[in-house]
């Protein structure tokens, strides 16, 4: 799932026409058979501010937890398309810090300012509230 505290793999990034990275990422989970399935993908991630930074330093495959994250998305009317802006502006390490790529690590839970909404899923990976 693409949310703030998300761990997410990287599998290539390249640098776009302003002060950009363009990131193809992805996440998964525990499916009920113990086997991970994808949940989320997109190769169009854009990384601004710090997070432009910090991913020119990741290879393919490492494993990076977003920080802070945002999701637009805009109406083409000629087109009759809706297309979904994905935006990093930091990566976390699991100490809390600035990231280097990295492993997730137990580790207790920080006070945050965000509320990672995975946290609220049941055990069959439903919302607990409509």
């Amino acid at each position: 799932m693409f949310s703030n505290g998300a761990w997410v793999t990287v599998w290539s990034h390249e640098k776009g026409n302003g002060n950009y990275y363009l990131a193809r990422l992805s996440s998964s989970r525990k499916n009920a058979e113990g086997n991970y399935e994808q949940d989320w993908s997109d190769g169009r991630v854009r990384c601004v501010g710090t997070a432009a930074n910090q991913i020119q330093n990741f290879k393919e495959r490492d494993r990076v937890q977003i920080k802070s994250c945002g999701v637009t998305n805009n109406y083409d009317k000629e087109k009759k398309t809706m297309y979904t802006n994905y935006v990093i502006f930091a990566f976390e390490d699991g100490d809390g810090g600035s990231t280097t790529p990295s492993t997730p690590a137990k580790s207790a839970k920080k006070n945050s300012d965000f509320v990672n909404v995975a946290d609220g899923l049941d055990g069959d990976g439903e919302l607990p509230f409509v």
